[in-house]
Parts: C-alpha cells; sequence; structure tokens
C-alpha cells in the first residue's frame, strides 16, 4: 500500500514540476519548454486517472481535508473537481452506454455509432450537454446533489481566481497553464478511448490491459474492467479476472488508435 501512496502522489508532483521546469526556461527555449509542458499534461493524464480518480471513490474523512483536496485537484486540472465527480459517477452509472456524458458511441438517426477518436480527444471541450444540464440530470437521477453543484461552483471560483492571479503575475504562464489543460484532458480523453473501445459496446462494461509492469507503475490503472465490477475495491486490492485474448493489447493511452487502424 505504501508503495501504491507512493506512486499516487508521484503523478501530480510530476505535473507541478515539469510545468513550472518549462515555464522557467520558457525564454531560453521555447521549443523544449512546450515539450516539458506536453509531458506535463501526460501527467496530469495519470494523475487524474489515478490520483484524482481515487478521490472520486475514497474520500479522507476529515472534511477540512477533503475540501483542501477538492479545491487543489480542481486547479491542477482546471476543471472543478465535482464537476469530474459529476462525469465519473455517471459513468458508473451508465457504463459507456447512451446516457454515459463521455461515452465513446453515439445515436445517429436512431443508430448507434462509433465515436472517432480524433474528434472524441481532439474535442473533448465539446460536450454532447451543457454543464448545467449534466449537473440537473444527475441530481434528477439522484448520483448528484444540490450540495455538489454548490461545491462545483466554488471550485470554478476558485479556478477563475487562481487564473486571474498567475495571468496577473503572467500572460505567459496563463497560456501555459490553458495549454496544460487542453492537452492534459485531450490525452485523458484518448486514454478514456481505450477503456471503453466502441468495439466492446454489449460485450464489456470496459476493458483493461494485464501487463504486470504496468500495472506495478500506474497502481493496477490497467485493471479498468474489474474497476468497473468493483468500483469501492482500492486499485492494489483489485485483481485479473478476464482473458487476455479478449481485451487491450496496448496500454489505453494507445489502443483506440489500433482498434481505429483495425475496425
Amino acid at each position: 500500500m505504501n508503495k501504491s501512496f507512493f506512486f499516487m502522489a508521484l503523478f501530480p508532483l510530476l505535473e507541478i514540476i515539469l510545468f513550472l521546469r518549462g515555464y522557467f526556461m520558457l525564454d531560453k527555449n521555447p521549443y523544449l519548454a512546450l515539450i516539458l509542458v506536453i509531458v506535463s499534461a501526460l501527467a496530469l493524464s495519470f494523475s487524474l486517472h489515478i490520483t484524482y480518480h481515487y478521490h472520486v471513490h475514497f474520500k479522507t474523512k476529515t472534511k477540512a481535508l477533503d475540501r483542501f483536496i477538492d479545491f487543489l485537484y480542481s486547479i491542477l486540472t482546471g476543471l472543478p473537481f465535482h464537476f469530474y465527480y459529476l462525469l465519473h459517477i455517471n459513468h458508473h452509472v451508465y457504463n459507456n452506454e447512451i446516457g454515459d456524458f463521455t461515452s465513446t458511441i453515439t445515436r445517429n438517426d436512431g443508430n448507434i455509432q462509433n465515436k472517432n477518436i480524433f474528434t472524441y480527444g481532439l474535442f473533448w471541450f465539446k460536450a454532447s450537454r451543457k454543464p448545467r444540464e449534466m449537473m440537473q440530470s444527475g441530481i434528477n437521477e439522484k448520483y448528484f446533489s444540490e450540495e455538489l453543484r454548490k461545491k462545483t461552483k466554488y471550485e470554478l471560483l476558485v479556478i477563475i481566481l487562481f487564473e486571474i492571479l498567475i495571468g496577473i503575475y503572467s500572460w505567459k504562464l496563463l497560456l501555459m497553464y490553458f495549454a496544460l489543460i487542453y492537452f492534459g484532458w485531450m490525452f485523458i480523453s484518448f486514454h478514456n478511448y481505450g477503456q471503453h473501445l466502441p468495439i466492446k459496446q454489449g460485450i464489456d462494461i470496459g476493458n483493461s490491459y494485464y501487463n504486470a509492469f504496468y500495472n506495478y507503475i500506474f497502481v493496477n490503472n490497467g485493471l479498468h474492467y474489474e474497476h468497473h465490477k468493483y468500483p469501492e475495491t482500492p486499485y492494489w486490492e483489485l485483481a485479473n479476472e478476464k482473458d487476455e485474448n479478449l481485451n487491450n493489447k496496448l496500454p489505453h493511452l494507445f489502443d483506440g488508435f489500433r482498434f481505429l487502424l483495425n475496425q
């Protein structure tokens, strides 16, 4: 468990350190600075899928600390934490079916179609429904609440205040922050696509990547089928339940592109 918490802390630290390193060398080497921001965005993706995701399912049981973490993760993702909470709980309710806000499939003229991975990843910000509608839907279906909507609003205010402050300090830093958030959620979306290859629709609630070294470093993040089946089980207690031949051949971040070539 100590090893798992070490890796869960490592990815947010990498996100912050790489981003700041990129900023401080921006004037000396802008190309290397851009590379560092993109690598920082990759760290953001793993931070969300591992560390920030863990906070959705498991709290510290200390309200003040949990609220501090909510605000910190909001800044590090550029998205109110409880809006991400809404998206993720909705994802578990619908398991990538129609009704899942982050589904890799869509309904067009009554027919189910696979979403294109490039559209899904590059235009991640073009949600199928407005945030207010998503929150109201969650409230109506009782996996969200008015209290959580209020928390979401406060988290949004903290993000805006943070952006104003860093913008006053440096407009370049603000633009780099926007780049971090854009590329971070692009990687997050590609990763999610690999976790729910649309060809699996109706077969699995998720698909897994079983490489032992990968799951050691990324705290069993490859066991996504198992996470959907046992969402209240800590990562390090998840066990492989599927035949490798039925699941991902590559890590989730890349397997969606393999699927695109083979469909």
